[in-house]
């Protein structure tokens, strides 16, 4: 498998954590995976691929936009996410297209094309590979097809992330290193430019990227409880508790937790979230 690291992360840690605070996320990207579906624009009867599927959220409204006589494949890397998704999708599927739900790399393995179209819901910044992974992707799609996809802004302008990162990391030893364009992690598409001039040397066309902002629910209704608990599993969060003792790093949280208090309402934390919506044809 060509993403390994991917797999052993989201199919060990990722995976499980998302499934155990799966309303917490359905409600925080539920206006994301909205806005790229609605750039997609399934038709009924389309055979649809939903790359980076997750617990199926995104895939339920595709199939059922295109309806019994469609057809739909999610596939991602993690198989805690696919079983959920299986289970979500048994309990929803009257006037549902049929549903694949596979356990593998989108970049490498198969993707029971030839597809109508392809959607993505942040499933297509962690290939190892992206140029690879683009043109596995669009042998998947047949002439004509569609493709819609939705991904981070650059960190700087998602306070949701950024906000909790900057406290974190100026209080770690050792900090990482911000990403590069195109590595595998959530930011990685934030230069949009470079990533749809890969899409046009594949033949892509007609590409589009069409800024998405929107406030989101930081740990979904929960509070300050919720958000402080979505922070402990980013990176930066997971980093504080492998390099400073807990009292220290239970300090530092402290610090976050402040923060974040300026943006509760009501009983939930909105920070400001910022996306690229990208569409594009095959010739």
């Amino acid at each position: 498998m060509a993403n390994e690291e991917q797999a052993r992360y989201w199919g060990e840690e990722g995976g499980p954590r998302w499934v155990a605070s799966e309303a917490d996320h359905d409600l925080m990207l539920e206006p994301f995976g909205a806005a790229v579906v609605g750039a997609l624009a399934p038709q009924p009867g389309e055979r649809v691929l939903d790359v980076g599927c997750g617990f199926g959220a995104t895939t339920a409204v595709v199939a059922q936009a295109v309806g019994p006589s469609g057809r739909v494949v999610g596939i991602d890397i993690s198989a805690p996410m696919i079983e959920r998704a299986r289970a979500r999708l048994a309990q929803s599927a009257n006037g549902m297209a049929p549903v694949e739900l596979v356990v593998g790399d989108a970049q490498t393995d198969d993707l029971r094309g030839p597809h109508d179209a392809v959607v993505s819901r942040f499933g297509m910044m962690f290939f190892a590979d992206t140029p690879a992974a683009i043109a596995h992707i669009s042998g998947a799609v047949r002439p004509g097809g569609r493709l819609a996809f939705v991904c981070w802004r650059d960190m700087s302008e998602n306070p949701w992330y950024a906000l909790p990162y900057s406290v974190i990391v100026g209080a770690l030893p050792e900090p990482p290193p911000l990403p590069g364009p195109m590595t595998p992690s959530p930011f990685g598409f934030g230069n949009i430019a470079v990533v749809t001039e890969l899409m046009a040397d594949d033949g892509w066309l007609d590409i589009e990227d069409v800024r998405f902002d929107v406030d989101v629910p930081l740990g979904g209704v929960r509070g300050l409880d919720g958000a402080l608990e979505h922070v402990r599993t980013t990176l930066a969060g997971r980093l504080l508790f492998a390099q400073l003792p807990a009292e220290r790093a239970e300090q530092v949280m402290g610090d976050v937790r402040a923060v974040l208090a300026h943006y509760e309402d009501d009983g939930v934390v909105r920070l400001p979230a910022a996306a690229w919506v990208v569409t594009a044809r095959r010739p």
